[in-house]
């Protein structure tokens, strides 16, 4: 070594390792590469930080150029490999395999050997699919040495670890080419590599693939090879790290203790040979089979024809076959083997079905089907060729295609063919599948195929017999309960049973144990020595003369010449519920003729004695009766087992049926009733002779109870089939109607008490559809009766049977009796038959029969479980399908064509929409008419298919399977007629076959390039419609997500959208399985469908759809559960992480969380209690848009990341902006889990949203607005409103970005700026949209022009008259002369909505304007004044000076007029506790009443009747005097939309139809409940298993309309019942996740009418309570009471529910209960204390959750005017009332900080005001004396406002009057809270101004020169003088008159009278108005106190248009300045008054 050398190699070793093992001098690297070794060798752990250091530096080591350094780095890297984990080898996997390929396979062979014990080590880490498929690859090498070593390398690999392990599908693949090469060592080792892959795959399967691509000496040496090879199965030498954990945790258990090799052993031994189907490579063979072929199969000659079958069957040969359209193959050779005369041929086209069925397995289910009964019919031919290729063909569709309950029916057919040689054929066959069957697959089929095969059993012929002994054998191994195999043993004759029980034991190995059945019949002279009964069956009758078994009498004891019984049997195909019974002919020649009358009397006298008989038939009805009764008074001494027959047949004939006295006849019946309780068993002769004296007396309303009792007995004894035969053929020949009516009555309550399993339903409904249509009504009302029990059992298809028989008047009563019975699957039955009910599966019993068809209970077996639609017969139509209708259906003439279509469809209505699987060659005609010419036809048949299917059940996936694809080809149609027919068949073949049989073959028609776009839409479509009714399973997963996958795949944007809400639907149903389910796709396509899955909430990248409730609770798991309050609920954030752990892979490591982010469990948003912190720290004006600061999203990070998961937070501010849309995506599918969170962050969030908005990305974008919108909803459903400082954040950029580019993008501008509306002041939001109109974008100018617009024409004028909306009128105006061309069409057509509003007065809002601007508004107003012109119409229509003409042609006082809106739930009027009566509801707000401003009507609060109702469609907006809600859920509204918001007045302005929204919930009429006396009027609640998932939305709603009708009942009792469902309704509902969001919203909008209903009840039913005090002494009761207050308080514990009721009725709640609790009577009555304690509860639950503003409203409401009751009682009581309402207002006020917002301030003032202005000045002087109450609460109340507010109070004062003079009360008020707040430095900055002041700048603020009216020269008019102050506002006691009161009068008299005269209208205002300007200070509201409201508006009115047009100035102003501390003087008020 050189000095350069060790001086390179010192400086080396001072690097990293990791330069030294990529140093230029391989001697560094050789040392670096054994220090890795060494450092290997000291690693204890797969934890130890070492390995993830040096498997980077390993990866590349294996590439090293130096030998020497190469073999010590494969060294080291197979150290670490042995001590590392499989994740560092699956780090380094892909780079070590490149090394060993690119270097180590071309080295020495010490390298090579070195690189197989890598490769080696690789496997073990469970690599082995990377690392052979990359050593593979090296089989087509040009060197031959690499091949040789690749392959060398690959062989050790196999015989060391097994195919288990190593896959052998791509070394089999890469081998063929190797045949052929030219290096003899490498022909060796592929010899020697297939030879060792036989040992372990099988040399069949080896040969199977590789032997036809060899040539013949390579084959003879392979198979030397294979032969000299070891016959035992290998076993693998090494296993796997994962399979070497496994086996050290049993060893460590205990449960081995031998070396893990060793134990590999028997694991392996029993895994089975690999199927030679997995390994090979699928085969196309139809475009193999060309024209000549097709030619040669309908060739004449037989040996052209075979060879063209052999040619097909070398081609079906190969082990797999590529899935495609074999319908025309399957039914060339369905030809052939049908109709062939050579059996050659017929063979050979069978051997071609069975090499068919092997290459395609499952997809060749559908013809299988179709090819097994035609192959079972063939086993009739005598050639043995024939027969044992249909033996070949039919094991094959076994093995590989059906299972025996595909095809049970067509087994059961051959099994009974007439062909002996039929049956045994199929008998050797299905013995042969019972053998190779597993015990579930045999357990759905043992039910049908056991009796047919017993019944082969019993076949005379020997040969079939024995081949039955032998199939039921093997069927006894196949049941696992004793029971079932000694059925079978029953059902066989005696003669034979021995041996077959024989045969059974050597079969099941118990051999030597006999049935005792079996030995009580082979061996009857040895009974007492026989042993006990075998175990494999229960003691039967037979052992009667058992030791053991109970003595009785023999039964030839009973009548011996009946001892030949009935014999049973029946026949008909399995998995149809059975049926009993037949005609009566065939029960009458079932039993003998009953004897003559003279031998049954003679028997009866012998029994009980001549005398006692004689009596019997005395002319004395006394005596008779003397005689039956001591007759039945010994039945108790008589054995009715022996003698009951007797007793039966003489009572009919002594007295006799023909008996006249019902007490007789009573005594008779009661003789029937206790034989046939009592008796063993009961003799059809008997039973049919009772039947006849029962049948007569069914009618007798004295006897039909007994009778009808009697009659069920007999039904129990002997079976209801026969006795509904006997007795409805003698009902029906009666001359007395009514004895069928009654026997139809007594079938229904029958078929009530036995259910439909033992009935003869093709009987019954032969007579009920005869009856139907009886032209008597008694018996037509009880067929229609009994048809209605029946829909109970079978459902909807009886309507579709009975339809085409029944008129359809007739029809219509019959769906009415439906809907009362709707079918039930749940029934049980009552009462239960003795009799067997005869199969229909064609067993016979064997063995003798019991005596006269007598049957006892013993024999009685449980009836199976049958589907109701089963039960209704099918009839069979082959026959009219004629070869006419054929030849109709493929006539050249559409016409004829049509008319084969429709006789069909008349064919299936004839047979009432059910027929047999038995149609001919209609389906193949049916298949042409998918390829008309006439669309329309193609349409009918595709509607024609999806009738048959309904009509033929699941049959018809068997009959017609080969129509489904053609026929869904059809959707590539473009009529889209066609598609809807195709759709319709869906879903028809869907229904009765399930999905899982049609969806594979939809999902391979949307995959089609073929299919168009449409027609792929649809199919997704209707998957997602099937998804939603939830009818797919998890067997259908899979095709539902590939077609999902097409969609999102797709290039078209609606079949993408549809395949994004598949993927949804599929993600909320099946949650995480969905993305498992795309495990086998690739490509485009699953990338497609897994982002899909992921931004629907199925993936790792979103919140798992799993409850936290069912997350395992193991410490293995990566992380806790989520907290309960965020989970729940499907799509929740708040499901459990280890929902996401897939199953079967290891249990990650504690750490895994913590490296991948996207498992973190935390909800995605923590609630933050610093919002009001930063609201106060941001407190500033609404700001203009100013951009983003370049530091705004760092700070917000700071800000927003502490309250965010680790799932959302790197999404939110990763710097892809797909990350972004993720974010967005995850807070909006949380707003409802996680709404309280997202509510306490809003502020962030937006300040989030904005950011996103301004970079301009679009689809980020529009995820944004789609989670502002959704969390904009929920506020709105939930009632919060935006904060100031909320709305500053977001709605300047919000309003500045709405000029966007794209349509879509300005739209959802539009309907956020709609929705801020909703949440926020609409005034305040008519700002931010005016300060729009200055910006920069013209885009964005014209957006907010159009808005604007919209705003007004929505809301009213009043909106856009405060001081700071005027503003933008004008700048309106000013941008009409701008260049941009839309910006000006969008103001002017916005000036012309304000024309309509103001007419002329449009000029005063312009402000200065430029003689162009001027003009181009005028022409645009002339033209919209011609179009109002056009209907009538004039400028200024809208607004409410309109009218003022009409009241000018009619100068009287208008009579008033109050149209109370009507409610859809009238409550019973008050009895003795009126609450409120007319006089109380006038002085709480009656119509009319107004606070006079700006010369206009503002509606106050006055929550009288109408006040806060819903008005009616139709109805005038001035019927209604309300103002809207403020706050709470959005309000359903059917008539006028009115609101309020500050610098406007009210404007009622009608919605469009097409806008207005509709009351959901219209209750049902009450009358057709209240009718329904003997049934329950409501369903008991469900019990807690009733969870929302198991109540449809439409179950929920009907029990919540029902309760609501029913609490209105008078009934208490039914009341209280409807209060319960309504209480227990109202919890599911308040649950999360419980209720979806239409149930939420029925109840919400059913809020206030239960709220008022419960106040009628509670008022009612105390007042019925205290009125029993006075006439009793017992407590009287107040069930209702209790219940009212529950279901109430239930109702204000739901936040929603509370914000839903209206004011009026919380007024009245709120009355009613403080009433109640002032009331002393209350604890007189029971449970009084506890009523007491549940009304403070209730208002505790009122004040806390009912809305705040109308909550304050309505206490300050009974703060003033008490109720009537109250007025009325003593000083007392009144003082305690306002005690109690000051304590509410107290408890209230004090968390009035926490509500702030939720607050509407304006309203808040305004009542306030009226409270002062209803005491007036001297009282309030008055009170504040003597300290009131009421007074120093509302003044408290006004002074936490102020002190919460500041200054800002003056911004909620516009709806208090502005011009009185002096100025409001409340003014004085608030300026002095202002000014005290300040001095004590609570407020600062500058003394805010005067309130009078800012009263007044409201109204001067907007006033700008006015220019002339339209049409009138150019020019400006005088400027508007401001008003003077209005009338009626000072008192008369304060005026200082120049003149006398009198002389006042006289002339305001004479004045009101001129007003009143129609000719001096005009002249008698002018007085008037002259008047109130020389007498500023009389008041003349007193003078108008009589008039009307309309009087009064009108002559107000009159005054401001004077006022306007004189321009006279009053001085307002002046007199408003003085005006606060004139009233702060003369209230004498001081801080300390608060």
């Amino acid at each position: 070594m050189s000095d350069d050398e060790k001086a390179q190699i010192d400086e080396a070793r001072k690097k990293p390792l990791c330069e030294r093992v990529e140093h230029k001098l391989w001697k560094v690297r050789l040392e670096a590469f054994e220090l890795i070794k060494s450092l290997c060798a000291k690693i204890v752990s797969e934890d130890d930080p070492v390995l993830s250091d040096v498997g980077p530096m390993l990866a590349k080591a294996t590439s090293d150029s130096n030998a020497a350094a190469l073999d010590k780095a494969l060294e080291a890297t197979s150290d670490f490999l042995q001590k590392g984990g499989t994740q560092h080898a699956a780090r380094a996997c892909d780079r070590i395999c490149a090394g060993i390929v690119g270097k180590c396979l071309s080295g020495r062979p010490w390298t090579v050997q070195k690189a197989t014990v890598v490769f080696l080590d690789l496997i073990e880490m469970e690599l082995a699919d990377k690392a052979v498929e990359s050593v593979v690859n090296c089989f087509s090498h040009k060197t031959p040495k690499v091949v040789v070593a690749a392959l060398d390398m690959v062989h050790q690999a196999v015989s060391t670890f097994g195919t288990k392990v190593v896959p052998p599908q791509p070394i089999l693949k890469a081998l063929p080419p190797l045949f052929e090469s030219r290096d003899a060592k490498a022909r060796e080792k592929v010899k020697a590599l297939v030879a060792e892959l036989s040992r372990w795959v099988g040399a069949s399967t080896v040969k199977t693939i590789l032997f036809e691509k060899m040539r013949d000496a390579m084959k003879e040496d392979v198979e030397k090879l294979i032969e000299a090879a070891p016959k035992e199965r290998p076993a693998p030498q090494r296993i796997t790290r994962r399979e070497q954990a496994r086996l050290a945790e049993l060893a460590e258990e205990g449960k081995s203790a031998q070396a893990p090799a060793q134990e590999a052993t028997p694991m392996v031994e029993d895994e089975p040979e690999c199927d030679v189907f997995d390994l090979s490579e699928p085969r196309e063979i139809l475009h193999e089979l060309k024209k000549p072929w097709w030619e040669s199969l309908a060739n004449p000659k037989w040996t052209i024809r075979k060879g063209a079958l052999t040619e097909l069957k070398t081609l079906a040969s190969s082990p797999r076959l590529v899935p495609g359209d074999y319908g025309d193959v399957c039914r060339e050779l369905k030809k052939i083997i049908a109709k062939d005369s050579m059996v050659a041929v017929v063979a050979e086209a069978i051997h071609c079905v069975a090499a068919l069925s092997k290459g395609l397995r499952g997809e060749f289910l559908s013809y299988s089907r179709i090819f097994c009964p035609l192959i079972l019919e063939k086993f009739k031919e005598k050639n043995l060729a024939v027969c044992a290729a249909c033996h070949e063909a039919l094991a094959a569709f076994h093995k590989f295609s059906f299972q025996l309950v595909d095809i049970q029916d067509d087994i059961i057919a051959a099994l009974g063919h007439n062909n002996p040689k039929v049956k045994q054929e199929t008998l050797d066959w299905l013995k042969g599948c019972i053998d190779t069957s597993t015990k579930q697959e045999m357990s759905k089929v043992l039910g049908t195929i056991i009796p047919a095969v017993t019944k082969a059993a019993n076949d005379p012929t020997p040969a079939i017999r024995e081949k039955a002994f032998a199939a039921l054998c093997s069927l006894s191994t196949k049941v696992s309960s004793a029971t079932a195999i000694d059925k079978i043993l029953q059902q066989v004759d005696e003669s034979r049973r021995g041996k077959l029980e024989g045969m059974i034991n050597a079969a099941r190995g118990t051999a030597g144990e006999p049935s005792s059945s079996t030995a009580a019949a082979t061996k009857p002279a040895a009974k007492k020595a026989s042993p006990p009964p075998s175990p494999m069956r229960s003691p039967s009758p037979m052992d009667v003369d058992s030791p053991k078994a109970p003595a009785r009498p023999p039964r030839a004891a009973a009548r011996p010449s009946s001892s030949a019984g009935p014999k049973q049997s029946g026949s008909g195909a399995g998995g149809k519920p059975p049926m009993s019974g037949g005609s009566l002919a065939d029960d009458m020649g079932s039993f003998p003729a009953p004897p003559t009358k003279a031998s049954a009397v003679e028997q009866l006298s012998e029994l009980l004695g001549e005398g006692l008989v004689n009596q019997l038939t005395g002319a004395l009805w006394k005596e008779r009766l003397d005689s039956v009764t001591e007759v039945v008074s010994k039945l108790g001494d008589i054995d009715v087992d022996v003698h009951g027959s007797t007793l039966v047949q003489g009572i009919a004939h002594a007295p006799g049926w023909g008996e006249k006295n019902f007490q007789v006849m009573s005594k008779q019946f009661e003789l029937l009733k206790h034989v046939a309780t009592n008796a063993k068993s009961v003799a059809k002769s008997d039973a049919f002779v009772a039947i006849d004296g029962l049948a007569e007396k069914v009618a007798d309303i004295k006897l039909k109870a007994i009778a009808f009792e009697c009659l069920s007995v007999f039904c129990e004894r002997v079976g209801p089939p026969f006795v509904f035969n006997h007795i409805h053929s003698k009902a029906e020949k009666h001359k007395n109607p009514k004895i069928l009516a009654e026997t139809l009555n007594w079938m229904g309550q029958a078929i009530g008490e036995f259910g439909l399993q033992p009935m003869n339903v093709k009987s019954l409904l032969e007579w009920v559809q005869t009856d139907v249509n009886s032209t008597n009504a008694q018996v037509r009302n009880s067929a229609v009766q009994l048809l209605g029990v029946l829909h109970r059992f079978v459902g909807p298809t009886l309507a579709n049977m009975i339809r085409p028989n029944v008129k359809p008047a007739l029809m219509s009563t019959i769906e009415s009796e439906f809907e009362k019975n709707p079918q039930d699957a749940s029934f049980v039955p009552t009462r239960k038959s003795a009799v067997k009910p005869a199969s229909k599966t064609g067993s016979a019993s064997g063995g003798k029969s019991r005596s006269r068809g007598a049957a006892s209970p013993q024999e009685a077996s449980p009836a199976p479980s049958v589907s109701g639609d089963d039960f209704l017969p099918r009839q069979d139509i082959s026959a009219q399908i004629t070869p006419a209708l054929i030849n109709k259906l493929g006539s050249a003439n559409w016409k004829e064509r049509k008319e084969g279509l429709d006789d069909v469809e008349q064919i299936l209505a004839g047979a009432g929409n059910r027929i047999d699987p038995c149609v001919g060659d209609l389906f193949v005609s049916l298949k042409a008419r998918f390829a008309d010419s006439n669309r329309n036809l193609t349409a009918q048949t595709l509607r024609l298919i999806a009738k048959i299917a309904t009509a033929m059940g699941k049959a018809v996936d068997r009959q017609a399977r080969f129509l489904l694809q053609p026929a869904l080809a059809c959707m590539s149609d473009s009529k889209t007629q066609v598609r809807a027919a195709v759709v319709e068949m869906m879903g028809a073949w869907a229904k009765v076959t399930g999905c899982s049989a049609i969806l594979p073959d939809i999902v391979q028609t949307i995959g089609s390039p073929k299919c168009s776009v449409d027609g792929r839409k649809e199919c997704i479509v209707w998957i997602t419609g099937q998804a939603k009714e939830g009818k797919l399973g998890s067997s259908t997963l899979e095709s539902a997500v590939k077609g999902a996958a097409i969609g999102c795949a797709d290039k078209n944007g609606s079949v993408r959208a549809a395949g994004t809400g598949l993927v949804a639907q599929l993600v909320e149903i099946f949650g995480n399985q969905t993305m498992s389910a795309t495990q086998y796709m690739e490509g485009a396509l699953k990338t497609a469908v897994v982002d899909a899955i992921q931004k629907a909430g199925g993936g790792r990248a979103s919140p798992p759809d799993v409850p936290a409730a069912k997350a395992p609770t193991s410490s293995k798991l990566p992380g806790p559960a989520r907290p309960s309050s965020a989970s729940g609920r499907p799509g929740s954030a708040g499901g459990a992480a280890g929902s996401r752990t897939r199953p079967g892979k290891p249990v990650a490591s504690a750490r895994a969380p913590k490296e991948d982010p996207m498992m973190d469990d935390a909800p995605l948003i923590v609630k933050s209690e610093k919002k009001a912190d930063r609201a106060r720290k941001n407190r500033f004006k609404r700001p203009k848009w100013e951009g983003v600061a370049h530091d705004e999203e760092a700070m917000l990070k700071a800000e927003l990341e502490p309250h965010l998961s680790n799932l959302i937070k790197p999404a939110m501010f990763a710097k892809d902006f797909k990350k972004h849309c993720i974010a967005a995506d995850l807070i909006c599918g949380a707003v409802d889990s996680l709404y309280d969170e997202i509510i306490s962050c809003l502020d962030l969030i937006l300040r989030w949203a904005v950011i996103r908005i301004c970079e301009a990305k679009t689809e980020s974008l529009l995820h944004t607005l789609a989670m502002l919108k959704a969390i904009f909803k929920a506020m709105i459903e939930n009632g919060y409103r935006l904060s100031d400082y909320e709305a500053v954040v977001l709605m300047p950029c919000l309003v500045e970005k709405s000029g966007h580019n794209q349509d879509r993008i300005r739209k959802d501008h539009r309907e956020l700026m709609g929705l801020a509306m909703q949440v926020y002041s609409k005034a305040r939001v008519y700002v931010f949209v005016a300060d729009g109109l200055e910006s920069k974008n013209n885009r964005t100018k014209i957006e907010c022009a159009e808005e604007i617009g919209c705003i007004i024409d929505r809301e009213g004028i009043r909106i856009a008259l405060g001081s700071k909306q005027a503003k933008a009128m004008q700048v309106i105006a000013k941008s009409v002369s701008e260049r941009d061309k839309s910006l000006r069409a969008a103001c002017l057509s916005t000036l012309a909505v304000i024309y309509d509003f103001e007419a002329d007065d449009i000029w005063s809002h312009l402000g200065h304007l430029t003689e162009q601007q001027q003009s181009l508004i005028v022409e645009r107003l002339k033209y919209r004044e011609r179009e109002l012109a056009k209907s009538g119409l004039t400028g200024g229509y809208r607004n409410e000076d309109a009218v003022d003409e009409q009241m000018e042609g009619s100068p009287e006082p208008p009579q008033e007029v109050a149209a109370a809106p009507q409610q859809q739930f009238v409550p019973p009027p008050d009895q003795g506790f009126n609450r409120h009566p007319s006089s109380f509801g006038r002085q709480f707000g009656a119509p009319g009443q107004t606070a006079v401003h700006n010369g206009g009507t503002h509606p106050s609060f006055r929550p009288g009747p109408g006040a806060f109702q819903r008005p009616l469609p139709g109805a005038s907006p001035q019927s209604f005097d309300a103002k809207p809600r403020r706050f709470g859920p959005p309000q359903v509204a059917t008539g006028v939309h009115q609101d309020v918001d500050m610098g406007g007045q009210a404007s009622p302005v009608r919605q469009p139809a097409a806008e207005r929204p509709t009351r959901e919930y219209i209750p049902e009429d009450r009358t057709a409940y209240g009718a329904r006396s003997q049934s329950p009027i409501l369903p008991d609640p469900p019990g807690p298993c009733g969870a929302k998932g198991e109540r449809s939305d439409e179950e929920i709603s009907s029990t919540w309309v029902r309760a609501m009708v029913t609490a209105h009942s008078s009934n208490m009792d039914e009341a209280i019942d409807a209060l319960k469902v309504l209480c227990y309704e109202l919890m599911e509902a308040s649950t999360p996740g419980r209720a979806s969001d239409y149930i939420v919203n029925l109840l919400r909008t059913s809020a206030d009418e239960l709220v008022k209903e419960l106040c009628s009840k509670l008022d009612q039913t105390f007042a019925e309570a205290t009125a029993q005090l006075i006439v009793s002494t017992d407590p009287p009761s107040a069930r209702g009471c209790k219940y009212s207050l529950n279901t109430m308080m239930q109702t204000f514990g739901v936040k929603w529910m509370a914000l839903a009721v209206d004011k009026q009725t919380l007024l009245d709640v709120i009355s009613s209960l403080l009433q109640l609790l002032l009331d002393d009577r209350l604890p007189r009555i029971q449970e009084g204390g506890q009523l007491m304690r549940a009304m403070n509860v209730l208002m505790l639950k009122v004040m806390e959750n009912a809305n705040k503003t109308q909550l304050f409203e309505s206490l300050l409401f009974l703060l003033r005017s008490m109720p009537p009751k109250v007025e009325t009682a003593t000083p007392d009581v009144q003082g305690r009332f306002m005690d109690l309402a000051v304590k509410c207002l107290i408890k209230t006020t004090k968390a009035v900080g926490g509500f702030m917002e939720e607050l509407d301030l304006e309203s808040l003032l305004l009542s306030i005001h009226e409270f002062f202005v209803d005491l007036g000045v001297e009282e309030i002087r008055r009170r504040g004396a003597e300290d009131d109450k009421p007074l120093r609460m509302v003044k408290t109340i006004l002074h936490e406002l102020c002190k919460i507010k500041g200054s800002d109070i003056l911004d909620y004062i516009g709806l208090l009057p502005r011009d009185e003079n002096p100025p409001p009360i409340i003014c004085a008020y608030i300026d002095l809270n202002l000014t005290t707040l300040h001095n004590t430095g609570l407020i600062t900055g500058p003394l805010p101004r005067p309130c009078s002041q800012v009263l007044s700048s409201l109204d001067s603020s907007s006033q700008s020169p006015s220019p002339p009216s339209i049409g009138s020269p150019m020019g400006f008019g005088n400027p508007p003088i401001s008003p003077d102050r209005p009338f009626g506002h000072v008192s008369m006691n304060s005026m200082g008159s120049p003149s006398s009161q009198d002389d006042v009068k006289a002339d305001l008299a004479a004045i009101f009278k001129k007003i009143g005269d129609k000719n001096h209208s005009k002249a008698g205002m002018e007085e008037l108005f002259q008047f109130q300007m020389e007498h500023p200070l009389v008041d003349i509201g007193p003078y108008l106190a009589g008039t009307s409201e309309a009087f009064k508006a009108y002559i107000e009115r009159g005054i401001s248009k004077i006022k306007s047009r004189r321009g006279q100035d009053s001085g307002a102003d002046r007199a408003a300045a003085n005006g606060t501390q004139q009233v702060a003087m003369a209230n004498g008020v001081s801080v300390n008054g608060f």
